[in-house]
C-alpha cells in the first residue's frame, strides 16, 4: 500500500474500533469482530468489518454523525474507493474498497 494511503486507512479503522468499543460488538464480552481483506492489483483492496453478538441493532441511526462522515469522505476522497454500511440486528457490517492506484 502506498504511504499516502496508510494514514487515511488508519483513520477509518480507528473510527470503526472506537464505535465498536462504545456501541458495538467490542462493548460486550460476548461480542465478536472479524476483519478480512483481499488485495487485487487490478481492482484494488477490499476490506470487510463484520461485528456480531454485541448489543442488538434496531436499525441505522436517525442521523449520521461525525464518524460516518469521516469514513465516507476518507474512503471516497482520499482512498478513491467506495463503502457500504449495513446495520444488521446481529451487528454492523462495513465493507469498503481502496482504489488500485493506492496500493503501490
Amino acid at each position: 500500500m502506498r504511504a499516502e494511503a496508510i494514514q487515511p486507512l488508519g483513520m477509518v479503522m480507528h473510527e470503526l474500533v472506537t464505535n465498536a468499543a462504545k456501541h458495538g460488538a467490542l462493548s460486550t464480552p460476548e461480542g465478536q469482530l472479524r476483519i478480512s481483506w483481499e488485495i487485487n492489483p487490478e481492482s484494488g483492496a477490499h476490506l470487510r468489518w463484520d461485528e456480531a453478538d454485541g448489543p442488538p441493532i434496531l436499525g441505522p441511526p436517525e442521523s449520521s454523525g461525525f464518524g460516518s462522515a469521516l469514513i465516507q469522505t476518507t474512503v471516497r476522497g482520499q482512498l478513491g474507493g467506495r463503502h457500504t454500511v449495513i446495520w444488521r440486528p446481529r451487528g454492523l457490517l462495513c465493507e469498503f474498497n481502496i482504489a488500485p492506484n493506492h496500493l503501490g
